[in-house]
Protein backbone atom coordinates (compact mmCIF):
# COMPACT_ATOMS: atom_id res chain seq x y z
CA UNK A 1 0.00 0.00 0.00
CA UNK A 2 1.49 3.33 -1.09
CA UNK A 3 -1.45 5.65 -0.45
CA UNK A 4 -4.88 5.92 1.15
CA UNK A 5 -7.47 7.25 -1.31
CA UNK A 6 -10.65 8.38 0.40
CA UNK A 7 -13.82 7.38 -1.43
CA UNK A 8 -15.95 10.40 -0.50
CA UNK A 9 -16.42 13.23 1.97
CA UNK A 10 -19.62 14.29 3.67
CA UNK A 11 -19.36 13.57 7.38
CA UNK A 12 -17.78 11.15 9.82
CA UNK A 13 -14.00 11.56 9.65
CA UNK A 14 -13.84 13.29 13.04
CA UNK A 15 -15.28 10.15 14.66
CA UNK A 16 -12.15 8.24 13.60
CA UNK A 17 -9.64 10.56 15.25
CA UNK A 18 -9.57 9.03 18.77
CA UNK A 19 -8.73 5.63 17.27
CA UNK A 20 -5.82 6.85 15.13
CA UNK A 21 -2.39 7.26 16.70
CA UNK A 22 -0.08 9.91 15.17
CA UNK A 23 3.02 7.81 15.90
CA UNK A 24 1.54 4.89 13.98
CA UNK A 25 0.53 7.19 11.10
CA UNK A 26 4.11 8.47 11.03
CA UNK A 27 5.56 4.96 11.07
CA UNK A 28 3.30 3.83 8.22
CA UNK A 29 4.09 7.01 6.23
CA UNK A 30 1.27 6.57 3.71
CA UNK A 31 -0.02 9.46 1.63
CA UNK A 32 -3.64 10.40 2.33
CA UNK A 33 -5.77 11.78 -0.52
CA UNK A 34 -9.07 13.62 -0.09
CA UNK A 35 -10.67 16.90 0.91
CA UNK A 36 -13.70 18.44 2.62
CA UNK A 37 -14.60 16.21 5.61
CA UNK A 38 -11.21 14.52 5.14
CA UNK A 39 -9.69 17.73 6.56
CA UNK A 40 -10.02 16.01 9.95
CA UNK A 41 -7.63 13.30 8.77
CA UNK A 42 -5.33 15.86 7.15
CA UNK A 43 -5.05 17.42 10.61
CA UNK A 44 -3.96 14.09 12.09
CA UNK A 45 -1.45 13.52 9.28
CA UNK A 46 -0.03 17.01 9.93
CA UNK A 47 0.37 16.24 13.63
CA UNK A 48 2.16 13.03 12.63
CA UNK A 49 4.50 14.96 10.32
CA UNK A 50 3.35 13.06 7.23
CA UNK A 51 2.45 14.77 3.97
CA UNK A 52 -1.11 14.46 2.69
CA UNK A 53 -2.86 15.59 -0.46
CA UNK A 54 -5.90 17.88 -0.60
CA UNK A 55 -7.42 16.68 -3.86
CA UNK A 56 -10.49 15.09 -5.46
CA UNK A 57 -11.55 11.77 -3.99
CA UNK A 58 -12.36 8.58 -5.84
CA UNK A 59 -16.02 9.52 -6.15
CA UNK A 60 -15.16 12.83 -7.84
CA UNK A 61 -12.36 11.77 -10.17
CA UNK A 62 -14.74 10.52 -12.86
CA UNK A 63 -16.23 14.00 -13.17
CA UNK A 64 -12.89 15.82 -13.09
CA UNK A 65 -11.35 17.25 -16.24
CA UNK A 66 -8.45 15.45 -17.85
CA UNK A 67 -5.91 18.13 -16.78
CA UNK A 68 -7.02 17.74 -13.15
CA UNK A 69 -6.77 13.94 -13.34
CA UNK A 70 -3.26 14.28 -14.78
CA UNK A 71 -2.31 16.79 -12.06
CA UNK A 72 -3.79 14.43 -9.45
CA UNK A 73 -1.47 11.65 -10.62
CA UNK A 74 1.56 13.96 -10.79
CA UNK A 75 0.92 15.20 -7.26
CA UNK A 76 0.50 11.68 -5.88
CA UNK A 77 3.71 10.55 -7.57
CA UNK A 78 5.52 13.68 -6.37
CA UNK A 79 6.03 16.86 -8.35
CA UNK A 80 9.41 17.07 -10.09
CA UNK A 81 9.38 20.89 -10.10
CA UNK A 82 7.75 23.73 -8.15
CA UNK A 83 4.34 24.92 -9.35
CA UNK A 84 3.14 28.52 -9.27
CA UNK A 85 -0.31 30.12 -9.53
CA UNK A 86 -1.14 33.80 -10.01
CA UNK A 87 -3.87 34.82 -7.52
CA UNK A 88 -5.44 37.99 -6.07
CA UNK A 89 -3.76 39.57 -3.04
CA UNK A 90 -6.07 40.69 -0.22
CA UNK A 91 -3.09 41.70 1.90
CA UNK A 92 0.10 42.08 -0.11
CA UNK A 93 3.36 40.63 1.11
CA UNK A 94 5.67 37.64 1.09
CA UNK A 95 5.73 34.56 3.29
CA UNK A 96 6.88 30.98 3.25
CA UNK A 97 6.21 27.94 5.36
CA UNK A 98 4.78 24.46 5.53
CA UNK A 99 1.36 24.20 3.84
CA UNK A 100 -1.64 23.08 5.88
CA UNK A 101 -5.38 23.68 5.91
CA UNK A 102 -8.55 22.46 4.31
CA UNK A 103 -12.24 22.91 4.97
CA UNK A 104 -12.99 25.84 7.28
CA UNK A 105 -16.04 24.22 8.91
CA UNK A 106 -14.09 21.08 9.81
CA UNK A 107 -11.16 23.10 11.15
CA UNK A 108 -13.55 25.16 13.28
CA UNK A 109 -15.17 21.95 14.55
CA UNK A 110 -11.76 20.69 15.71
CA UNK A 111 -11.10 23.83 17.74
CA UNK A 112 -10.62 22.96 21.41
CA UNK A 113 -9.79 19.32 20.67
CA UNK A 114 -6.33 17.76 20.79
CA UNK A 115 -6.54 17.01 17.08
CA UNK A 116 -6.12 20.48 15.55
CA UNK A 117 -2.47 21.31 14.76
CA UNK A 118 -0.87 24.62 15.65
CA UNK A 119 -0.27 27.01 12.78
CA UNK A 120 3.16 28.33 13.78
CA UNK A 121 5.14 28.99 10.62
CA UNK A 122 2.43 27.56 8.36
CA UNK A 123 1.00 28.86 5.12
CA UNK A 124 -2.70 28.12 5.59
CA UNK A 125 -5.20 27.12 2.91
CA UNK A 126 -8.94 27.52 3.54
CA UNK A 127 -12.02 26.56 1.49
CA UNK A 128 -15.69 25.74 2.11
CA UNK A 129 -19.07 25.13 0.51
CA UNK A 130 -22.63 26.10 1.36
CA UNK A 131 -21.68 28.43 4.21
CA UNK A 132 -23.36 31.85 4.23
CA UNK A 133 -21.17 34.86 5.02
CA UNK A 134 -22.35 35.18 8.62
CA UNK A 135 -21.40 31.55 9.28
CA UNK A 136 -17.96 32.09 7.74
CA UNK A 137 -17.66 35.15 9.99
CA UNK A 138 -18.61 33.08 13.04
CA UNK A 139 -16.06 30.36 12.31
CA UNK A 140 -13.22 32.76 11.53
CA UNK A 141 -14.04 34.83 14.61
CA UNK A 142 -13.95 31.73 16.84
CA UNK A 143 -10.56 30.76 15.43
CA UNK A 144 -9.32 34.33 15.91
CA UNK A 145 -10.53 34.45 19.52
CA UNK A 146 -8.76 31.16 20.18
CA UNK A 147 -5.51 32.53 18.76
CA UNK A 148 -5.36 29.79 16.15
CA UNK A 149 -4.01 32.11 13.45
CA UNK A 150 -1.24 33.43 15.72
CA UNK A 151 2.12 32.54 14.26
CA UNK A 152 0.88 31.59 10.81
CA UNK A 153 3.06 32.92 7.99
CA UNK A 154 0.37 33.58 5.39
CA UNK A 155 -3.07 32.52 4.18
CA UNK A 156 -4.29 31.22 0.81
CA UNK A 157 -8.04 31.36 0.16
CA UNK A 158 -9.56 28.74 -2.10
CA UNK A 159 -13.12 28.37 -3.36
CA UNK A 160 -15.99 29.39 -1.08
CA UNK A 161 -18.96 28.20 -3.11
CA UNK A 162 -22.75 28.18 -2.72
CA UNK A 163 -22.70 30.73 0.09
CA UNK A 164 -25.39 33.29 -0.67
CA UNK A 165 -24.90 36.83 0.68
CA UNK A 166 -27.02 37.75 3.66
CA UNK A 167 -29.81 40.30 3.75
CA UNK A 168 -27.22 42.98 4.46
CA UNK A 169 -25.55 42.23 1.12
CA UNK A 170 -22.19 41.42 2.69
CA UNK A 171 -20.32 38.79 0.67
CA UNK A 172 -18.09 35.98 1.88
CA UNK A 173 -15.14 37.69 0.21
CA UNK A 174 -15.77 40.84 2.25
CA UNK A 175 -16.03 38.83 5.47
CA UNK A 176 -12.74 37.05 4.77
CA UNK A 177 -10.96 40.32 3.97
CA UNK A 178 -12.29 42.00 7.12
CA UNK A 179 -11.62 39.08 9.47
CA UNK A 180 -8.18 38.09 8.16
CA UNK A 181 -6.91 41.41 6.87
CA UNK A 182 -5.44 42.61 10.16
CA UNK A 183 -3.28 39.63 11.06
CA UNK A 184 -0.13 41.22 9.71
CA UNK A 185 0.48 38.39 7.24
CA UNK A 186 -0.09 38.16 3.49
CA UNK A 187 -3.50 36.89 2.43
CA UNK A 188 -4.06 35.82 -1.16
CA UNK A 189 -7.32 34.61 -2.73
CA UNK A 190 -8.58 32.78 -5.77
CA UNK A 191 -6.78 29.44 -5.59
CA UNK A 192 -8.80 26.95 -7.69
CA UNK A 193 -9.22 24.38 -4.95
CA UNK A 194 -12.21 23.16 -2.97
CA UNK A 195 -15.75 22.22 -3.92
CA UNK A 196 -15.37 23.02 -7.61
CA UNK A 197 -15.07 20.91 -10.75
CA UNK A 198 -11.41 21.76 -11.32
CA UNK A 199 -10.19 21.12 -7.79
CA UNK A 200 -6.41 21.60 -8.02
CA UNK A 201 -4.43 19.19 -5.81
CA UNK A 202 -2.34 20.62 -2.96
CA UNK A 203 0.31 18.79 -0.95
CA UNK A 204 -0.04 19.59 2.75
CA UNK A 205 3.35 19.49 4.43
CA UNK A 206 5.14 20.79 1.33
CA UNK A 207 7.04 24.07 1.38
CA UNK A 208 4.84 26.90 0.13
CA UNK A 209 5.52 30.55 -0.65
CA UNK A 210 3.41 33.66 -1.17
CA UNK A 211 5.10 36.50 -3.03
CA UNK A 212 2.81 39.34 -4.09
CA UNK A 213 0.24 37.76 -6.39
CA UNK A 214 2.13 34.50 -6.77
CA UNK A 215 1.63 31.29 -4.79
CA UNK A 216 4.23 28.54 -5.20
CA UNK A 217 4.45 24.97 -3.89
CA UNK A 218 7.78 23.19 -3.89
CA UNK A 219 8.40 19.87 -5.56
Amino acid sequence: IDAILCARGGYGATRLLPDLVPAEVAAANKALVGFSDITALHALWARAGVRSIHAPMAGALAGATEPIREEWIRTLEGRDAPETWTLQPIVAGAAEGRLFGGNLAVIAALLGTPFLPRTDGCVLFLEDVGERPYRVDRMLTSLLHAGWFAGCAGIVIGAFTEGKPGDDGVSTEEVIAERLGNLGVPVIAGFPGGHIDDNEPLTFGAAARIDGDRFTISA
